[in-house]
């Protein structure tokens, strides 16, 4: 990136163009989640984003889902997303959590659902030895802050993927579980998107994620209480400064966390 760099002005520079439905720089913004989710989010020199290989979206796939959602999600042929070569499907009924799907000419892009009007209790019990970084107090949903700090981005239209805690006075602060669980994802890009992240299951819907770690500190299929160590704050992937990127999922949709926190 250079200085005034804009998300319309790079789709023009490299070819990369839109449909009668969606913009290009649309599609860049939703490829490039979820730090950039605007035509007006702040690009800073040096900073990388990802252009499809085509007109299309990358979409990275954060719970149970199947093609066949991704093609009514995106209002597109199931058949396109299959024949994307770099998409190489191998399963139609079965995603993998972390793979990244190329949607090719998209109708429309993925809204998240709104908040239900009321909070369901979240998941508890755990196992296993555990390095508990932070207590605190829980919500009425179970819930506690996973690292302190201020918020710099709010649930909303302008982002809608979840908030973002600062971290620029705490650079590599240890983050914890939100609510005991199953870590189902542990891993990521440095470079891009969500950069080193985790997910975890809480059940009863509830899925709760945190990107940008600088380490991380679990793996895939770990049982962890709360407040259980998960990783390190830093700044991979998408991110114009050292922050946590923390979102809450409740049965496929991804809600308010500060429904649910205490």
């Amino acid at each position: 990136m250079q200085t005034g760099d804009t998300l319309s002005g790079i789709a023009q520079k490299l070819g990369f163009k839109g449909n009668a439905d969606v913009t290009a720089w649309e599609m860049l913004a939703q490829s490039n989640q979820p730090d950039i989710v605007s035509v007006d989010d702040f690009l800073q020199p040096g900073q990388k984003i990802r252009v499809p290989v085509q007109s299309g979206i990358i979409h990275n796939v954060k719970s149970a889902q199947t093609l066949t959602d991704l093609a009514e999600i995106y209002d597109t042929s199931l058949a396109e997303i299959v024949a994307v070569p770099g998409n190489r499907i191998t399963n139609l009924d079965a995603l993998s959590v972390g793979q990244e799907v190329l949607i090719p000419n998209p109708s429309r892009l993925a809204k998240p659902a709104p908040p239900p009007p009321s909070a369901a209790a979240a998941g508890s019990g755990g196992s296993g030895s555990s390095q508990v970084v932070r207590g605190g107090q829980q919500s009425r949903s179970g819930f506690i802050w996973p690292v302190a700090g201020p918020i710099s981005s709010y649930f909303g239209p302008s982002h809608p993927l979840g908030i973002d805690v600062d971290l620029f006075s705490a650079p590599g602060a240890p983050v914890g579980a939100a609510a005991s669980g199953v870590v189902t994802f542990a891993g990521g890009n440095a470079c891009c998107s969500y950069g080193l992240y985790v997910i975890v299951d809480h059940g009863n819907g509830f899925q709760t994620l945190y990107a940008h770690f600088s380490r991380m500190a679990v793996s895939a299929g770990q049982r962890v209480s709360q407040g259980q160590l998960l990783g390190y704050g830093g700044r991979t992937g998408y991110a114009t400064g050292n922050h946590l990127h923390f979102e809450v999922h409740l049965n496929g949709s991804i809600v308010n966390p500060l429904t649910y926190l205490p």
